[in-house]
């Protein structure tokens, strides 16, 4: 057995309301420093694995535990945020901005559409989480705990396809469009996936502290 534990990083310009330009290279607010040395301060248990996400957010989120740690190997996977928005149409725009230029996205539904200059297919992103998911689910020499700091929108597809498996990608984007502004993990939050013997996957929340 092993566990994995998915975070999502802390607060971010982005989630403060800000505006930013391009997706990668959001920051973290004051705020979000302090909830990524909390997190690092409080953790229960050496990880065997750090690992975070192409995107500057998650690297600052994990720093801190990296700091805690500093023998603990880390590497970067690509567990990044679902950005289907154009680097263009997104530049310089509040996350309020960035839901209404979404809508048309939206409405289309199509799992194959993209739409182009750093813009992704919900096809692909289903299809490099479902890649994360197998290999973080992989048996492990030391068989300790893997921490992997990633994204919302991850975590939201994550929970789908351990819970409930959707058929194929455009069932998982009706039922994550479908969570949006209605559930979501909070900054730092944290999910806890546990991997039985016999490879059989089960995930919840995680209270740190608790």
């Amino acid at each position: 057995m092993h566990e994995v534990y998915w975070i999502r990083h802390a607060q971010s310009t982005a989630n403060a309301g800000a505006r930013t330009d391009n997706a990668s290279g959001i920051v973290l607010t004051p705020r979000g420093h302090e909830q990524a040395s909390w997190l690092a301060d409080n953790w229960p248990a050496r990880p065997e694995l750090i690992v975070y996400s192409p995107y500057v957010r998650t690297r600052l989120t994990a720093a801190p535990m990296l700091a805690r740690y500093p023998l603990v190997p880390h590497e970067e996977w690509p567990v990044h945020e679902f950005t289907f928005l154009t680097r263009g149409a997104a530049k310089g725009t509040t996350i309020e901005d960035r839901k209404q230029l979404a809508r048309p996205y939206w409405a289309a539904m199509d799992p194959m559409l993209e739409l182009g200059d750093g813009g992704e297919s919900f096809a692909c992103f289903h299809e490099r989480i479902a890649a994360a998911l197998a290999r973080a689910a992989r048996p492990r020499k030391e068989g300790g705990p893997l921490m992997i700091f990633t994204h919302n929108r991850v975590l939201l597809l994550l929970m789908q396809m351990v819970m409930m498996p959707p058929r194929d990608a455009e069932e998982a984007m009706r039922r994550l469009y479908a969570t949006l502004g209605v559930w979501e993990v909070g900054n730092c939050g944290v999910l806890r996936m546990v991997v039985d013997d016999e490879g059989r996957v089960t995930m919840g929340r995680f209270g740190v502290g608790e």
